[in-house]
Formats: structure tokens, sequence, C-alpha cells
């Protein structure tokens, strides 16, 4: 049985809470998504393999290799990987909400809600239902609550739309499903 026959969609009848998504929840959600696909662990591993690979080369290739040499390209390396990861998480932020600007449906009046089962979201001509399994995650931040799919996907939900009891219930039900919190890239 499919999970669209399983589902009650009399449910969406009863979706409490009602938002309207902006670009700077969209903005908020990507940043989320960033900060939770960026695994420091993974990367301080290619760079460690990378500066190996550097120093032997530069002793097979030179003889030997100077301690300010290596300082010197070490530096440029760090500066060269921290403006590249700049320019793509902006670049991947205006993409997105060039992606929210372009697609008036994403601008349109919406109620979300949950259960046991998953999330909830409707519009005028839509009705979409995910169960708590479809997401890879969660995070947070100020303004948003962003579900995260294991796709370069997520869904924001602005936390101005939601009461402090419903975040409180919406979090109870995230952590029943046991779907885990992201581990959030610090910057």
């Amino acid at each position: 049985m499919s999970d669209q026959e399983q589902i009650d969609w009399s449910i969406f009848d009863t979706l409490a809470v009602d938002c309207q998504l902006t670009e700077k929840d969209i903005g908020a959600g990507y940043s989320l998504y960033w900060r939770s696909a960026f695994k420091l662990k993974k990367i301080l591993i290619y760079f460690s393999c990378f500066i190996a690979t550097y120093y032997t080369a530069g002793i097979l290739i030179n003889g030997g290799q100077t301690d300010f040499d290596f300082f010197n390209f070490l530096s440029t390396f760090i500066g060269f990987v921290v403006l590249v990861l700049a320019i793509a998480r902006i670049i991947g932020r205006r993409r997105t909400k060039g992606f929210f600007r372009e697609r008036p449906s994403s601008r349109r009046p919406a109620r979300f809600g949950w259960d046991t089962n998953g999330f909830y979201f409707s519009t005028a001509t839509s009705r979409i239902f995910h169960p708590w399994s479809d997401f890879q995650s969660w995070a947070e931040d100020k303004t948003v609550l962003a579900l995260l799919f294991a796709g370069p996907m997520f869904i924001p939900l602005p936390k101005r739309a939601l009461t402090d009891q419903q975040l409180a219930d919406l979090k109870a039900h995230i952590e029943a499903s046991a779907l885990p919190k992201a581990k959030l890239f610090p910057i």
C-alpha cells in the first residue's frame, strides 16, 4: 500500500499554521542547508592528504623543502579555499532566491501542520505530505526551522508563523520520529 493510500487527506482541512514564505526565510533556510552539507571532517581529511602530497612532491622534485616555502604555500592555499567557498555560498544563496522570485506559486499563502506520520503542507492549488523518513535531518536558527532532505532541498518553516507551543510541539514530533538534528558548520 502506498503512502497516498494510507493518508487521511482530511487532515489538510485542519492544518493550523498559516504562513507566507519570504526571501528572508528562503535565504535563512539555504544557509542552514549549506552549513549542514559542509562536513568539516571530510575537508580536514582531504586537506591533510593534499598537504602531505604537496610536501612529499616538493621533497621528491626539489630534494628538500624549507619551512618558509611550505608556510607560504599553506597560507596561499587556505586563502584560496576560503575565497572559493565564500563565492560558492554567495552564488548559491542568490540562485536560491532567484528561483524563489521566478516562481509566483512559491509566494502563495500556505498552511502547514504535522503529526506522528509526517509533515503536511498545502496551498490553494496543492497538498503535499512528507513522512518524517523523507527528511535527512533538521536545523534551526533564530528565524527558521528547516527540514532538510538528502538532496539539495529544504523546507524552511518561519518561526514567526509559529507560537511557542506549536514550535515545542513540532520539535517534539521531530524528536519522536528520530530525525537527527543537523551538525552545522560554524560559519
